[in-house]
């Protein structure tokens, strides 16, 4: 809505806003906005759409245990509780038959395939996602996957638990297999150019029965820190400075899950036991 000089509302006058470029294109840089309009005597043909679940909302702390209605389905037809899919190059983003739901140990199961989001790749199938409010405050988004991760034998194998806008401009925190090792990776994409942050080896993390992975947005200094921890234990930094980024990333209604891939490798099933975004100092 356009406001006057002291604040206040001009009815039936609205500020529209564009940054060139679609998501799916190369030519969209989240910089700046390039045109700006004045638009007047007018009205909104729907209400306007309302901001996503703020972290710790109850949408948001998924344990696996029952189906919700209105969610991505698994084989079975049951509601895994993510909102949507990450959409990929060739709109194959969705293959319900690699996804299962255990309501009885309280797990969801991801078989992987050999799509990837990962630089120009896009063929990430399964990406599970949910949108929340990012732009209110500091929040952290976690998840447990269940080891050993034993399958995670070739190049690139990952669990992954993610954040950003979309498939070429996400943060991921994986337990990856990388240079002859399972090792904790943290991977940063920005307009489909991506880089490993940092890297992280840990003794036995192949046998681990269980890792946490979390990642701490600051809405402020629009930064991240990344965390893990093995087996319940203590958390560990996982970056040695904290991670910038540019662009829409802590807006209103911006997506985070969990996804797996094995690129060069062959399928498995990873076990995730939650997921969850909530606020944080």
């Amino acid at each position: 809505p356009a406001k006057n000089a002291t604040g206040g509302v001009i009815p039936n006058n609205y500020i529209v806003a564009s940054d060139y470029g679609t998501v799916d294109c190369c030519f969209k840089n989240f910089d700046y906005q390039d045109q700006v309009f004045l638009l007047t005597n007018s009205t909104p043909e729907t209400a306007a759409a309302s901001a996503a679940p703020s972290p710790g909302a109850a949408s948001l702390n998924l344990d696996f245990s029952s189906s919700k209605a209105g969610t991505v389905l698994d084989k079975f037809g049951a509601g895994t509780g993510f909102g949507q899919v990450q959409k990929n190059a060739a709109n194959s983003q969705y293959d319900p038959s690699l996804i299962n739901l255990d309501t009885t140990t309280g797990r969801l199961a991801l078989t992987s395939t050999g799509g990837s989001n990962s630089d120009g790749t896009n063929t990430q199938t399964n990406a599970l996602e949910s949108l929340f409010n990012a732009s209110t405050g500091n929040f952290r988004i976690g998840t447990r996957i269940v080891g050993p991760f034993t399958a995670l034998n070739v190049q690139n194998e990952q669990q992954a638990v993610y954040f950003g806008p979309d498939q070429d401009n996400h943060l991921k925190a994986e337990v990856e297999y990388s240079n002859g090792a399972v090792k904790f990776t943290i991977w940063l994409e920005q307009n489909g150019t991506g880089t490993i942050v940092q890297q992280t080896t840990v003794a036995n993390l192949v046998n681990a029965t269980s890792v946490d992975l979390y990642l701490d947005g600051n809405s402020t200094t629009k930064t991240f820190n990344v965390f893990a921890s093995v087996n319940g234990g203590a958390e560990q930094s996982l970056n040695s400075t904290a991670i910038a980024v540019s662009g829409n990333w802590f807006g209103v209604s911006v997506p985070a899950g969990i996804l797996v891939s094995h690129d060069n490798g062959s399928a498995f099933t990873a076990n995730y036991d939650n997921f969850v975004v909530t606020s944080r100092p």
